[in-house]
């Protein structure tokens, strides 16, 4: 290999190797939203769950 092949060579580790660094960063990122997507669902059910029990009891004249 030339030096000229050489360098662009290390340009290209060096580009993949960035490439490898955000493509991690991004997944840890999507995981995160993952997490936070999962827990807000669930939140989300037992405020359901909450509002249908207290509808059930209006409905039944105990509240």
């Amino acid at each position: 290999m030339t030096p000229h092949d050489n360098a662009r060579a290390a340009e290209m580790a060096a580009a993949m190797q960035k490439a490898v660094t955000d493509l991690t960063e991004i997944a840890e990122n999507q995981k995160t939203l993952i997490d936070i997507y999962v827990e807000t669902t669930r939140l989300l059910q037992g405020m359901m769950e909450t509002q249908r029990q207290a509808l059930a009891r209006l409905a039944d004249g105990s509240l």
